[in-house]
């Protein structure tokens, strides 16, 4: 979820938000799993909310969005 915090940004950067923010959640998500071995994934499987919802926050925040919620 999320909210628009700059129009005028939003589209003059961004062709859709949507997806956007769906390619900034991979690549985090991605990065975070190759940084970690699988017994790590899965003992702390909610770990990683803690670490996307930064990253695609700070996606979000450059095409003028202002990420609410990030649900996996």
């Amino acid at each position: 979820m999320y909210r628009i915090q700059d129009p005028e940004r939003l589209v003059t950067v961004a062709r859709d938000a949507d997806e956007v923010l769906y390619l900034a959640a991979q690549i985090a998500l991605r990065e975070a799993v190759a940084a970690r071995t699988l017994d790590e994934l899965l003992a702390d499987r909610e770990g990683l909310s803690g670490v996307l919802q930064p990253a695609v926050a700070e996606r979000a925040t450059a095409i003028g969005l202002e990420l609410i919620e990030l649900k996996m």
